[in-house]
C-alpha cells in the first residue's frame, strides 16, 4: 500500500488531495499535523516522518496573500517549509523519498502564447517570487539526489479559495449585491482548474509513481475575466455596473499553460468548466 503523508491538508488544495488519494486503489493518506512545516525546531518534522513513515510526501502547505503579515510571510512560508523538508529527509536518509511541492503559473509572470514547462520565469509578485524561489531550490536538491517534484499550478479556483481572486470576488459582490463590480482589467485570459479537478490529478500522478522536475497542471483554455462576469449574471438573473481600471497592473497579461506534458503524464487532459465553476461557488455564497 503506498502511504502518501500530506503537508497542507487542510488548505484549499490540499484537502482536495487528501480525499482523492484515500480513493486510490492500494494508497492511503494521512495528513501532517498544521504548520509542522513552518516551525524552526527539526525535532518536529524529524517525529513527523518518523511516525508516518511515508512512501510519498506532498508539500501543499503555503500562502497566496501574506494577509497584512508583510511580504516576508510569503518567503517563510512558500519556501521555507520545503527546505525544512529536504533538510529532515537528509537527516533521515530519506532523499530518495518522492516530494511533490506545489508550484504556482505566477512563477512564469508575463507570458504570450501556450507556455510550456522549459519557458524562462519572471515573476512579478512577491508570491510569484516565492514559489519560483521553491522551485530553484527543488532543482538545486533534485541534482544532489533528491526526488524533488514541482507541480506547478495554474488558476486554481473552487469552495475555500481565496475570496479576494477571480471569480470568488465576483460571486461575492453579486451576492452581497453591491451597487458597482469593482475590477482590473477583465479581457486578460487565464488558465483555469478546478480545485477537485487538481486534487484528483496531483493524486493520480503521486500513487502512479510519477516523478520530474516541473510539470504543468493546466487545460491549455483560456477564460476572460469578462466572461466569467458573464456567467455569474446569467446564472444568478442580476446585473451590476462594472467598474473596470484602466491603468496598467501588473498582472494585466495572458497566462494560459501547454497541457501536453500533463496530459501524457495522466494519460487524459485536463478539463474546466466555467458553468460548473460558477455554479458550485453560488451554491456555498
Amino acid at each position: 500500500m503506498t502511504n502518501v503523508l500530506v503537508f497542507g491538508a487542510s488548505g484549499f488544495i490540499g484537502r482536495s488531495i487528501l480525499a482523492h488519494v484515500q480513493k486510490k486503489n492500494g494508497a492511503r493518506s494521512q495528513a501532517a499535523p498544521s504548520g509542522v512545516l513552518r516551525q524552526s525546531d527539526p525535532v518536529l518534522i524529524d517525529a513527523v516522518l518518523h511516525d508516518h513513515q511515508p512512501d510519498a510526501i506532498v508539500q501543499a502547505s503555503g500562502l497566496s496573500h501574506h494577509r497584512g503579515q508583510g511580504f516576508q510571510a510569503l518567503y517563510e512560508s512558500n519556501v521555507m517549509p520545503t527546505v525544512r523538508l529536504a533538510a529532515a529527509l537528509e537527516r533521515a536518509g530519506r532523499i530518495d523519498l518522492p516530494v511533490y511541492a506545489l508550484g504556482s503559473a505566477a512563477e512564469l509572470g508575463r507570458t504570450s502564447g501556450l507556455v510550456g514547462e522549459d519557458a524562462p520565469c519572471d515573476p512579478h509578485t512577491d508570491y510569484g517570487r516565492s514559489k519560483w524561489l521553491q522551485t530553484i531550490f527543488a532543482r538545486g536538491k533534485r541534482r544532489d539526489g533528491f526526488r524533488i517534484s514541482i507541480l506547478r499550478l495554474f488558476n486554481v479556483v473552487g469552495v475555500g479559495m481565496n475570496p479576494n481572486q477571480v471569480p470568488r470576488c465576483f460571486v461575492d459582490a453579486v451576492i452581497r449585491g453591491d451597487a458597482v463590480l469593482r475590477s482590473g482589467r477583465l479581457d486578460f485570459q487565464r488558465d483555469y482548474l478546478a480545485a477537485d479537478s487538481a486534487g484528483e490529478a496531483i493524486a493520480t500522478l503521486v500513487t502512479g509513481g510519477w516523478t520530474g522536475d516541473v510539470l504543468h497542471l493546466c487545460t491549455g483554455r483560456g477564460t476572460t475575466a469578462r466572461q466569467l462576469v458573464d456567467e455569474i449574471f446569467r446564472q444568478t438573473g442580476r446585473t451590476l455596473p462594472i467598474e473596470e481600471r484602466q491603468d496598467p497592473s501588473p498582472g494585466d497579461y495572458h497566462s494560459v499553460g501547454n497541457p501536453t506534458a500533463s496530459a501524457a503524464a495522466l494519460g487524459r487532459p485536463l478539463t474546466w468548466s466555467a458553468e460548473s465553476c460558477i455554479q458550485e461557488l453560488l451554491a456555498h455564497a
